[in-house]
């Protein structure tokens, strides 16, 4: 038996046409959809002014709001939401963005390079969002040049959230918004008014259980952390390392080592800074002269980094160090520093590996338990260049993200790779 019908009495053949076809008109509408290059050349804001932007936005969202149900307005100009669109997209390699805000409503216009595909294109998209009923809702979406209505350009991203590895996050902080308006300025420009009230549980849940801010920390908890390091004595860092997480792994064996680490932590990087990091904190010990390699500031740079790290995410702490090296060599102080910039990325390293899973955070304690010196998890550092004015930054590594910057950057975390601690034959937190 075979398959028969029509005059030709093969209609199999068409259907393998039809399905020939099919991708070649697909590879050409993409052809047609997508360009070569994008649209728009990268942010032209110094590094400088987009680090200290997102800096100012995550305090603005830092552990002052952790208050279940407290609501805060944040106001953001069309310079805060291009350096934000344009830091997500580019850390992904999307590629640029730009926003425009009017009374009329929020355009956001994009070149995404499209991925998988031999060759790079980039995709176009033009996205407004326009007032109605206190909030913003889509209003129009083109796609290299395809304009979908209202109702699709709705339909469309939704279907692009719930399709998203995100979509569990952006659902849950879409919910926290209260309204959305346009605000004029004094200087003629618009502002965009988000009103978000704090839901810490939906995060939460969104995040699969994952802890937040201090979340089963309090005050007890850190007196006993408070009170070891009271014991302490000299201005050894890793004396008062060892003994913190010696604790951690002595209550962990009833308690939550994230918990714990997240607790030694805290108590730590209030020592190293010798002041208070929560609004509810009680007050902390004295600030204590701790040495790491000799050197205090560096203590401070890997405690910041690590406490940051465990709360926040590695990104945050990474912008933060960098924005204050870029900060203390365009003022004139201390100048861009290497060294400052590893000590920082050190921290990051522990801080996420004591937060990363139960099991992680257990090996961690493991292994700093075992270790004998501070080069277990800080590695040696003294080679690195450092105290750099602008003038003699950019002539000896081209800026930030310069070839020659990068190199530095990939040797530094080449030592941190190599330390024991994070060897796959060591604590294996990592």
């Amino acid at each position: 038996m075979g398959l028969r019908g029509g005059r030709g009495g093969r209609p199999w053949l068409y259907v393998l046409a039809i399905a020939a076809l099919v991708p070649v008109l697909a590879g050409l509408l993409l052809l047609a959809l997508t360009r070569p290059a994008p649209a728009y050349p990268p942010l032209d804001i110094p590094l400088r002014e987009q680090l200290s932007h997102a800096r100012t936005l995550m305090e603005t969202l830092g552990p002052g709001l952790a208050r279940e149900g407290e609501v805060r307005t944040l106001r953001l100009s069309r310079t805060d939401l291009d350096i934000g669109l344009n830091l997500a997209l580019e850390r992904r390699a999307l590629g640029p963005a730009r926003s425009r805000l009017g009374d009329d409503g929020l355009d956001i216009s994009a070149s995404l390079r499209i991925p998988g595909l031999p060759l790079r294109r980039y995709l176009d998209v033009d996205l407004r969002l326009a007032p109605r009923d206190k909030h913003l809702v889509p209003a129009r979406l083109v796609l290299g040049g395809l304009t979908l209505p209202e109702p699709w350009a709705g339909r469309l991203l939704s279907m692009a959230v719930d399709l998203s590895p995100y979509r569990r996050h952006v659902r849950a902080s879409l919910a926290m918004i209260q309204e959305v308006n346009l605000e004029p300025r004094r200087d003629g420009a618009f502002q965009l008014a988000v009103t978000l009230r704090w839901q810490a549980a939906a995060l939460r849940q969104a995040l699969g259980g994952k802890k937040l801010g201090l979340a089963g920390v309090d005050q007890a908890h850190l007196a006993l952390y408070r009170n070891r390091l009271d014991q302490v004595k000299g201005p050894d860092f890793h004396a008062a390392m060892s003994a913190l997480f010696q604790l951690a792994q002595a209550r962990a064996e009833a308690s939550d080592p994230v918990i714990e680490n997240r607790a030694a932590l805290v108590v730590l990087t209030e020592s190293a800074l010798g002041r208070r990091l929560f609004p509810e904190a009680a007050r902390p010990p004295g600030k204590r002269a701790w040495r790491l390699d000799g050197r205090q500031d560096l203590v401070q740079h890997f405690a910041l980094s690590a406490l940051m790290a465990a709360l926040a995410g590695h990104e945050l702490a990474d912008l933060a160090g960098l924005y204050k090296e870029i900060q203390d060599t365009a003022r004139g102080g201390s100048g861009f520093s290497f060294t400052d910039l590893a000590a920082g990325k050190a921290g990051t390293r522990l801080g996420e590996a004591a937060i990363q899973s139960p099991l992680a955070a257990r090996q961690l304690q493991q292994g700093l338990a075992r270790a004998e010196t501070s080069r277990d998890y800080f590695p040696a550092l003294a080679d690195l260049p450092e105290f750099m004015s602008q003038k003699e930054f950019s002539r000896r590594f081209g800026g930030v993200g310069a070839p020659a910057y990068q190199a530095v950057m990939a040797d530094i975390e080449s030592r941190i790779a190599a330390l024991p601690l994070y060897r796959p034959e060591g604590s294996g937190a990592r």
